[in-house]
């Protein structure tokens, strides 16, 4: 048998392997398969491969063996005697886990076995390292102690190890080529079991027994007591590379260059034609992989031993078109320029034209006479042909052809006529005459197929569907809802029943004049264009491009009972035509002849299909170890994919329900799937798949718990919280606000008081009387008219200073008239000692602008008395208001007397009043800016401070404000 069959497949790197090099094969505890490959390890699932390689992880990319602990890990043995492994999705290397620096010897690792609370590696070159839970490695060496050796041993080190087992507890058997020995322990001497086999190889069963290849004797089995029979094979025994015996005790043998062997005792099963395979391994649905050294990996499924498989070559490697049955026995198949039949495995061909491609339909009558057609062409009438048993050839007498345009040929139910048509014309012939007597019969409109009812009716489906009668068409309202519908085919199951295929997509049974969609649950699952039904032993068959279903007793839907579709799990390049015949159903396609036991078909079941977690999205970030669990906090988008693990062409039924919210099954059909929960409310849920081929029991269940937390906010003791803040700002804002008003109260009151305090500075006894002491003067003087002018002034400034009181702020024009006021009483009690000026900045108008009051005037009654008063030259008084902002004017008062330097030296009593004046102006700044929220300055400086009399300048800077704003601060 060829490689290349329907139970067969075949993948390479064309199929996303990494390298067409496969060392082994090996399945894991989740029932991936693993390939070890010069160019990476690989994980298939059955229908994707994710490959590995140093930039995952890898110390290597040439990777040899692989295998599974007990715990989980998949250990990775490299050519360069590297050691990596994987453990929830993560490669590790002697990078990341440095205790596989340890395990790192003269070879590549063979293999490891459990050896009491251990794990123990062994090399070719009889290297062990035991490592323990801990991952703690002890390196030894097999043959440590002294051995007689064969006169062969140069030494310990020619020894090759090649297979270890765990024997008789604790005891060590190891397998070389000179021979099987044993050893309690690495201290102890080792024991020689056997010397007469020379173990090259050793293949171990679940059963007790092993296979082993020897250098001198050949293959043979061996028993655990260490009793073997040699195992006579067709081919040089040195061509082996595996041996595997399944689990259902069938041999399988790899020979590099021979192929794949299978053997049932000494009976050859099956010989499959793969060039360079190496290494055998059996899945968990009794799949057969086979590796090879440069064509990639094969699948041999289990049904290539039940059934069989006639390769393109005998079919002159053309497709097979058409099939008919045999009226001696045998089938006839048609490759369209051939005429083949197929009888007791055997094929005798006949070439009937070489010019015409003629034989696209064929039909073989009961009287052993032939009819072969190319479709709207021409076609052929072959009388007594049949097989010549000696010569093995098919005899023709005689062969005539028509030249008549045909779609297909129609025998009645009772075999007694035939009808042939084509777009717009019906031929009627009968069975005894043949295509002596034709009757061709026109008809309007294009005919898309024509069929005999289960009433031997014939009925046309064209436009609209009729019956055709004594030449004439008649409407047929049974099967007037299906007009417009081209019906691709039918058949008839009994008098009452028959099934009508409507354009590839709905299979329907009509039943006395009742309707009903067959397969109305399993389109999705289908997807494909079924081409051709059949009815045998009560079951439906039907084909799409590539499979075979199969769908038990239809009738049983008229008790509304759920139908089921059994796919037989083809993989088909094309099905042109299939037929059932003796118990087998045979199959004409692109591959060439399959012939399958229906029995076999019947009770078969498939093995579940396993899910798995491909890949988990939460809020759109893709998770890239998948969890056991998900957790996702606040508002939540979970997408996760599904994929199954099996090794059959299939489409796949999923069943799933998110546990907690409802619990209501959903079912969705095909290859994965992709499901999506959005904003699921705060809980605990646990999503449940299982999945499951149509002809397979459930999987079990996967379980995936999801918790939704809720957000800080959500929790009760985030609002109670809230609330005990809420509660304790209140108190604060409560308090400080209470805190503000007594604070205001407090300054309003300290502000009064220094107003007090400044309207008394401003009526400085000293002053009043000298004022009254220069109105006397005057008077005494008879210069009453200067006093009365004085008297006039002095009381002016009285009232200007009692009306200041009774304001925050004063118009800076009020201001600098009672500045001018009191500076002119002075220059006259002085006798114009002093001058004055004082200057205006020009960025703003003084009649729309104020100042707080009683402010300016203690500083210029200071330059007065404690600057000016006391020197002999001229003195000079300078009062500027300066626009600095838009809320705050700069006032500077200069005067070139004294300065502050000398007044220390002054009275105790003048210093002290000029000092509390001073505290007390700054001391009404301070509170007049937390009043009206701004900052006042005030500074004091020397005017000239190299001069001896260095004189003063002081710096105010005061908030101001327009008219439109006088009443905050009133």
């Amino acid at each position: 048998m060829s490689g290349q069959n329907p139970f067969i497949r075949h993948y390479t790197t064309l199929d996303g392997l990494p390298s067409n090099t496969i060392y082994q094969i090996y399945q894991d505890s989740k029932r991936f398969i693993w390939f070890t490959t010069d160019a990476g390890v690989v994980r298939f699932d059955g229908s994707t491969f994710t490959n590995y390689r140093k930039e995952d992880g890898l110390s290597s990319n040439d990777v040899i063996r692989i295998k599974e602990d007990s715990l989980g890990r998949i250990w990775f043995f490299n050519y360069n005697a590297s050691v990596n492994y994987m453990f929830s999705n993560k490669i590790y290397s002697s990078k990341t886990a440095h205790f596989l620096n340890a395990l790192q010897g003269k070879g590549f690792i063979l293999d490891f076995i459990n050896y009491g609370d251990n794990i123990l590696f062994y090399n070719l070159q009889c290297e062990t390292f035991s490592m323990n839970k801990y991952n703690l490695s002890i390196k030894n060496r097999f043959f440590k102690k002294a051995v007689t050796l064969p006169l062969k041993w140069n030494s310990r080190e020619s020894v090759r190890v090649s297979f270890v087992e765990n024997f008789e507890n604790r005891k060590l058997r190891i397998w070389t080529i000179y021979g099987i020995y044993s050893q309690i322990d690495f201290f102890s001497n080792p024991i020689v079991e056997d010397t007469t086999l020379k173990i090259e190889s050793v293949y171990p069963t679940k059963k007790s027994y092993f296979y082993a290849k020897t250098t001198n004797l050949g293959v043979i089995k061996i028993s655990k007591n260490l009793k073997f029979e040699k195992l006579f094979l067709p081919f040089d025994y040195n061509s082996v590379k595996f041996i595997l015996e399944d689990s259902e005790g069938f041999l399988w043998i790899s020979a590099y260059d021979k192929g794949v062997f299978c053997y049932n005792g000494n009976q050859l099963l099956k010989w499959l034609d793969i060039k360079e395979a190496l290494y055998l391994f059996e899945d968990n649905e009794k799949n057969i992989w086979v590796s090879s050294q440069s064509n990639g990996v094969f699948v041999v499924r289990r049904e290539v031993l039940n059934q069989n498989h006639i390769d393109l070559e005998y079919f002159n490697r053309l497709e097979l078109k058409q099939l008919s049955f045999g009226s001696f026995g045998g089938i006839w198949c048609s490759d369209g320029y051939s005429i083949f039949l197929y009888n007791n495995s055997k094929i005798i061909r006949k070439d009937v034209s070489t010019n015409d491609n003629i034989f696209e339909i064929i039909h073989h009558f009961n009287d052993q006479s032939m009819f072969v057609a190319k479709r709207n062409k021409y076609f052929y009438f072959l009388k007594h042909i049949g097989e010549d048993n000696l010569d093995t050839k098919i005899n023709i007498v005689s062969e005539k052809r028509i030249d008549l345009s045909i779609k297909k040929i129609l025998v009645d139910n009772n075999t007694k006529s035939f009808v042939l048509f084509d777009q717009n014309r019906i031929i009627e012939g009968d069975i005894k005459s043949k295509f002596n007597n034709l009757k061709i019969t026109y008809v309007p409109g294009r005919i898309n197929n024509a069929y005999f009812d289960s009433k031997n009716r014939l009925i046309i489906n064209g436009r609209r569907n009729y019956f055709f009668s004594r030449g004439q068409l008649l409407p047929c309202f049974l099967l007037s809802p299906f007009d417009g519908s081209v019906i691709v085919d039918h058949l008839t199951i009994d008098r009452e029943t028959e099934i009508l295929n409507l354009d590839g997509e709905r299979l329907w049974l009509i039943y006395k004049s009742r309707r009903y969609d067959l397969l109305e649950d399993s389109y999705k699952s289908i997807n494909a264009y079924i081409k051709k039904i059949l009815y045998f032993d009560n079951s439906l068959y039907f084909s799409t491009n590539s499979n075979i279903y199969r769908c038990d007793n239809p009738k049983n839907i008229l008790m509304n009972n759920r139908l089921t579709v059994q796919p037989l799990e083809l993989n088909l390049r094309s099905i042109n035509d299939f037929m059932i015949y003796n118990d087998s159903i045979y199959i004409a396609s692109k591959d060439g002849l399959t012939v399958i036991s229906d029995s076999y078909f019947r009770k078969k079941v498939s093995v579940p299909p396993r899910p798995y977690t491909k890949s988990v999205l939460i809020n759109n970030i893709n998770i890239q170890e998948i969890p056991q669990e998900i957790k996702v906090t606040g508002k939540n988008t979970i997408s996760i994919h599904f994929k199954c693990i099996d090794y059959a062409v299939n489409s796949y039924i999923y069943s799933y329900s998110l546990e907690g919210l409802g619990n209501v099954d959903s079912v969705s059909k095909g290859n994965d799937l992709d499901v999506v929960f959005q904003n699921l409310p705060k809980g605990h849920y646990v999503f449940k798949l299982r999945v499951r081929k149509a002809n397979s029991d459930w999987s079990e269940t996967l379980e995936l718990p999801i918790i939704i937390k809720p957000t800080f906010y959500e929790y009760p003791a985030f609002w109670v919280l809230i609330f005990l803040i809420l509660i304790f700002i209140g108190i604060q804002t409560f308090m400080q606000l209470k805190q503000m008003r007594l604070n205001r109260i407090e300054n309003n009151h300290q502000l009064v008081m220094l107003e007090q305090k400044a309207l008394l500075s401003m009526m400085n006894p000293h002053f009043i009387f000298n004022s009254l002491g220069s109105i006397q003067n005057f008077m005494l003087r008879n210069r009453s008219g200067e006093a009365l002018l004085y008297l006039s002034q002095f009381s002016r400034l009285i009232r200007q200073n009692f009306n200041a009181v009774n304001v925050a702020v004063i118009n800076l024009e009020d201001e600098i008239d009672r500045l001018k006021n009191y500076l002119e009483l002075e220059q006259i009690r002085l006798e114009n000692k002093f001058e004055y000026f004082i200057e205006i900045d020009g960025g703003f108008s003084e009649d729309v602008f104020f100042i707080p009051s009683m402010i300016i005037q203690p500083f210029a009654e200071n330059a007065v008395w404690h600057g000016i008063a006391s020197i002999n030259y001229k003195g000079i008084i300078r009062i500027k208001f300066i626009y600095v902002t838009d809320d705050i004017i700069k006032v500077i008062i200069e005067d070139n007397g004294v300065g502050i330097q000398d007044n220390k030296n002054s009275k105790k009593k003048s210093l002290s009043h000029l000092h509390q004046g001073m505290k007390m102006t700054k001391r009404r700044l301070m509170l007049l800016g937390e009043k009206i929220k701004s900052k006042s300055v005030l500074e004091i400086t020397p005017l000239s401070p190299n001069n001896k009399f260095p004189g003063t300048r002081i710096v105010i800077h005061l908030p101001f404000y327009n008219e439109n704003t006088q009443n905050v601060t009133d």
